[in-house]
């Protein structure tokens, strides 16, 4: 009786199992969503030209089903005419392995990247991310104050597509380096010269005094010299009241070994001089040679020398800044009210 009632059971179990395999294939296959309350986050984009920049994080997806497929469509400049200069493809580096801050020549950081034929203005196809190039120039792509580029993005999946329209693109100019002294808009130079980042202890030889950031200017400038193995260099020099140089030995609590990522460095009375990869910092990751953020390459000067009291006095200056155009480039650190004194106090 047992087991007659087991065998019915288990025939019913199988007619149930089958009728729902039976059912399933009429219902309906599952389709991707494209919600009503995906955007973009931000719908204007100002890059300063001339660097690599990554707007990351300005798409919000909802609900929508991923990966989400995202493409710019309608390129055209702000009066509604074709915009083709933002569809031609320019040789610009990339990188293809990544970049750590331990590489130990010139060669291995070039065999991190390569170059490719890039359009200046790139969406990423599954994630929304604007791209723009560092092969893009004022020289063709139009700046502030002009009302610059409108384009629509399309957003699709296999459950659809949709537009996100008029989308603004304003860039600025490019500025070679940072902290810069031009007008983002203008490109005018709005002051004569830069000041260090901090100064600490630094005692005026003919004042006595401390001497203020305001004491100290900085100049980055390129110089147009050509060197046999067409490296590319970056020259530090300190400068006196009557712009004579002060010998970088002075400063004999710099680490120059570290100063910078770079290499060969070449130290004389008057200036120290590395090979180097452009841009500097090569990319914002934090590294000894950078900020704690990684954003700005981090300099750091410094001497020591026995003051009033008989105590030793440590003095360190500090700049932090941005190169990203390649070239020779110099920084020079002018004292034009008073040099520092760096020999000990007598008594």
């Amino acid at each position: 009786m047992i087991v007659r009632q087991l065998n019915k059971f288990c025939l019913l179990i199988g007619i149930l199992l089958f009728s729902l395999a039976s059912c399933k294939k009429f219902l309906p296959k599952e389709s991707e969503n494209l919600s009503d309350d995906m955007n973009f986050l931000t719908t204007t984009y100002s890059p300063v030209l001339g660097r690599d920049y990554v707007f990351s994080g300005n798409f919000n997806s909802g609900t929508s089903s991923l990966p989400l497929n995202f493409s710019i469509v309608n390129m055209r400049h702000a009066d509604g005419s074709a915009a083709p200069e933002l569809n031609v493809s320019l040789p610009t580096k990339v990188w293809i392995h990544p970049y750590l801050g331990t590489e130990t020549s010139l060669t291995e950081i070039d065999s991190e990247r390569t170059t490719e034929n890039l359009p200046p203005f790139q969406i990423r196809e599954h994630n929304g991310e604007f791209v723009v190039w560092s092969n893009a120039s004022s020289s063709y792509v139009r700046c502030q104050p002009d009302p610059g580029y409108l384009f629509d993005v399309e957003v699709s999946n296999s459950g659809g597509k949709t537009y996100f329209k008029d989308l603004k693109l304003t860039p600025y100019r490019e500025r070679p380096y940072e902290p810069s002294l031009s007008d983002p808009v203008t490109g005018i130079d709005t002051a004569t010269s830069l000041h260090p980042t901090t100064l600490l202890n630094m005692v005026g030889e003919s004042s006595q005094l401390t001497l203020s950031l305001s004491d100290v200017n900085v100049f980055i400038h390129k110089v147009d010299t050509t060197y046999p193995d067409n490296n590319y260099t970056l020259t530090f020099k300190f400068l006196d009241t009557a712009y004579n140089p002060i010998d970088p030995a002075k400063f004999n609590q710099t680490n120059w070994s570290t100063l910078v990522h770079g290499f060969n460095m070449d130290k004389t009375s008057t200036y120290v001089r590395y090979k180097v990869a452009y841009p500097i910092p090569l990319i914002a990751y934090p590294t000894q040679y950078t900020t704690t953020d990684g954003s700005q390459a981090h300099l750091q000067f410094g001497y020591d020398r026995i003051g009033y009291g008989g105590f030793r006095q440590t003095t360190t200056m500090t700049f932090d800044f941005n190169i990203y155009e390649e070239g020779n480039w110099e920084i020079d650190f002018v004292f034009p009210k008073d040099n520092p004194r760096f020999e000990n106090e007598s008594y």
